[in-house]
């Protein structure tokens, strides 16, 4: 901004830079001439006031991050410049939803820095499946990252604001947030070592079975009688939507039973006799759809729980995070 020069001679009135993105203070102002002082006419040019467009406010006119520049301008001396390509038929309202979309990029870039940054802390700390989960989400973040420029082409891609710098402030926060993940990791994963060692033990005893239950696996395999009957009754009962249920046949549920029998995720108890009768389990592929039973809405889904009991198991679909 080169105002305080141009006030010591004197002029008052200021060219006020157009980009491709401008917030919605700055984007009436583009291309415009403007003043500190109160808006009105010279040499028949409208001049705008700054103060009528929040400046001196963060989200204001040259405000935080705004990247607007001041140029003096005397009214009926000087001339508009010509616009570049890039922003000569930018409307206001474009500059606007340019300048939400360029947010969006930003934000994305931070989460990128911070799961780097979370990366490094999991890599000195040695623990693969914390390593495993923070390259995890870097990946699928800068999947997200090209997808999102192929959608805005006017923005561009700047490796530099997703890089990891070593700021030790940074680091020793981080460090600490991830010693208390690793310390609930440990936790969940001990809790999950003693489930399954009751489950095992209940499944040598015979008090649970491993091997399919086809009459309760039918009831979640649509197109079946025992399927069509359980939604009769659940209609009876007041139910507004149909079950969720499989995409897969009887004999592809029992091979999905065996293959992932005690590998899932449990419901911890520390009850005396608590026998875990219940998995929850991701598959590399769709297994059904799951449907809320509260809105109707259906998911294709991976995950499903496997049901244990002295006459078999049998699968129905989940989503993750939905442990019923």
């Amino acid at each position: 901004m080169r105002a305080r020069p141009a006030e010591e001679l004197g002029i008052d009135t200021f060219y006020y830079s157009k980009k491709a993105s401008a917030r919605a203070a700055c984007a009436p102002l583009q291309h415009r001439i403007v003043t500190f002082g109160p808006a009105r006419e010279v040499e028949g040019v409208e001049v705008l006031s700054l103060a009528d467009h929040g400046h001196g406010t963060p989200a204001g006119c040259l405000g935080i991050n705004c990247g607007h520049i001041l140029t003096p301008f005397i009214p009926g001396v000087h001339t508009l410049p010509g616009l570049g390509p890039d922003v000569e038929n930018i409307s206001q309202e474009q500059a606007i939803e340019n300048a939400n979309a360029q947010a969006k990029q930003r934000a994305l870039e931070r989460s990128i820095r911070s799961n780097k940054e979370k990366l490094h802390v999991a890599e000195k700390l040695g623990d693969q499946e914390l390593i495993d989960k923070y390259k995890n989400k870097i990946r699928i973040q800068q999947g997200a990252m090209r997808d999102y420029l192929k959608q805005h082409p006017f923005l561009r891609r700047d490796y530099a604001r997703e890089k990891h710098y070593d700021d030790p402030f940074s680091k020793a926060k981080k460090e600490v947030e991830l010693r208390r993940e690793l310390a609930k990791l440990e936790k969940h994963r001990a809790e999950q070592k003693e489930m399954r060692q009751r489950f095992t033990s209940a499944v040598k005893d015979g008090i649970i079975k491993t091997e399919i239950n086809e009459q309760k696996q039918a009831d979640h395999i649509r197109g079946t009688n025992e399927w069509y009957r359980r939604l009769e009754t659940d209609l009876a009962n007041g139910k507004q939507f149909e079950p969720s249920y499989l995409t897969v046949s009887m004999e592809e549920a029992a091979k999905l039973i065996k293959r992932y029998s005690g590998t899932g995720q449990f419901r911890y108890s520390d009850k005396d006799g608590y026998i875990p009768k219940k998995e929850i389990i991701q598959h590399d592929g769709k297994i059904g759809i799951y449907i809320d039973q509260s809105t109707g809405e259906m998911f294709e889904t991976d995950s499903f729980r496997i049901h244990y009991s002295k006459t078999g198991a049998h699968i129905v679909p989940t989503l993750r995070g939905k442990n019923r």
